[in-house]
């Protein structure tokens, strides 16, 4: 029998680490959604683009991104909206940084702690 709690709880965790990843792009300054998806591959985290556009506009809802106010010449054809990070989207991107590094240490310092819950 399949395990749904573990299986949502997977997917939440993926979404939520795609959010993160959309937004630390976001961290030097405006760019458009193509520089976003070419800096995520650069880093290895390629996501999927149906993904990715869902992502950022989930970021935009919550209020984390929102438009820039510049717009830069798409590759070609029509200029290509830019996003930037809001006080609230650097705000969530730290304190999910602290919540992480956190489950990581206490991950290294403590391996075998997180191995008596059942996950999967």
């Amino acid at each position: 029998m399949p395990n749904f709690y573990h299986n949502d709880m997977n997917a939440s965790m993926d979404r939520n680490f795609r959010l993160l990843r959309v937004l630390s792009c976001l961290q030097e300054g405006a760019a458009p959604a193509q520089d976003i998806l070419e800096r995520l591959a650069d880093a290895g985290a390629a996501p999927a683009i149906a993904s990715f556009y869902r992502d950022l506009n989930r970021a935009l809802e919550i209020g984390w991104i929102e438009v820039a106010d510049r717009q830069e010449p798409a590759r070609p054809g029509r200029p290509a909206r830019c996003y930037r990070l809001t006080r609230a989207g650097r705000s969530a991107l730290r304190s999910q940084g602290r919540r992480l590094y956190d489950f990581a240490s206490s991950a290294l310092l403590h391996p075998r702690s997180l191995g008596k819950g059942k996950l999967s």
